[in-house]
């Protein structure tokens, strides 16, 4: 390497020393290991579970929506390919037990990682105690939701059947999927709250109306359960915010931004939202208008 060459390179070193980017790698690698970015994690975590059960559950319903579509009917009744039915049906099965596992897989997670992070605030924690005794523990729909999961976990075949009829002084029809009733009351393994509420029902179960009117509950639960993890230390979290403002100049000042942060101001804009949102709503029990 010859005498210019060289003075090229000490120039570069010079210039990126005098931005502060020697400074800034390491106020990043103290940054990572550090207590604000664990805490980013666990909410980025947290939406990742969140995102996989939304994801089974509006697959679930265009699967369901496709098979009781009208263009679909030929198909489902022809002669011509008499397993066509059986398959989508099992598709459907396939579909419905990977949205039941989603539920519990997020359940789990909640019981395992956020109530653990709720308990250092008793008021936060007593309201998330409460708030899952109300809706959930002594929900019976909820309780048969969660029995259904290990039903399909213990029971290879779960049998879905097709209805079509007519609707009432119409020519028009209607097209479900539903269970029956007494392939689900020949196990004995529904808990005292499923079983009660499987017997209040008809003999066909529409599990697609069951599924939907759970759903909006359980998810609007999980956000608010989000949300109360801002609320566990306001001090933390505001320190939190800032924390991640600086770091994200920081890394602007020496160009460093977009290659060395997975957040940017957006998720800065984001956090002011979620966090006055956390202060108005989980001060309190969780309430569900339906």
């Amino acid at each position: 390497m010859d005498t210019a060459e060289n003075r090229d390179l000490l120039k570069l070193y010079e210039e990126v020393k005098s931005k502060g980017t020697f400074t800034y790698l390491r106020e990043l690698e103290s940054f990572k290991d550090g207590e604000f970015y664990k805490f980013y994690l666990f909410l980025k975590t947290n939406r990742q579970v969140i995102s996989i059960l939304k994801y089974n559950y509006y697959q679930l319903i265009k699967l369901i929506n496709y098979h009781n579509s009208p263009e679909n009917q030929s198909k489902v009744w022809n002669e011509i390919n008499p397993r066509y039915r059986w398959k989508q049906q099992r598709i459907i099965t396939s579909q419905l037990f990977n949205y039941l596992t989603s539920v519990f897989a997020t359940v789990d997670y909640s019981r395992s990682k956020l109530a653990r992070y709720i308990v250092q605030n008793p008021e936060v924690a007593n309201n998330f105690k409460l708030s899952i005794e109300v809706y959930f523990d002594k929900n019976p729909q909820h309780k048969f939701i969660q029995d259904l999961r290990n039903f399909t976990s213990h029971n290879s075949y779960l049998r879905v059947a097709t209805e079509i009829k007519s609707k009432s002084h119409t020519i028009e029809v209607e097209r479900n999927l539903y269970l029956l009733k007494e392939d689900l009351l020949n196990s004995d393994k529904w808990s005292s709250l499923s079983k009660n509420f499987i017997s209040s029902l008809d003999k066909k179960i529409y599990i697609i109306d069951t599924i939907e009117s759970h759903f909006p509950l359980f998810k609007e639960f999980q956000d608010w359960t989000y949300l109360a993890l801002l609320k566990v230390d306001p001090k933390f979290t505001l320190h939190f915010r800032n924390k991640l403002l600086d770091m994200l100049e920081f890394a602007e000042k020496v160009n460093m931004a977009r290659t060395s942060l997975p957040f940017n101001h957006a998720y800065i804009r984001y956090l002011d939202l979620i966090i006055k949102e956390s202060a108005n709503r989980c001060n309190k029990q969780f309430r569900y208008a339906s």
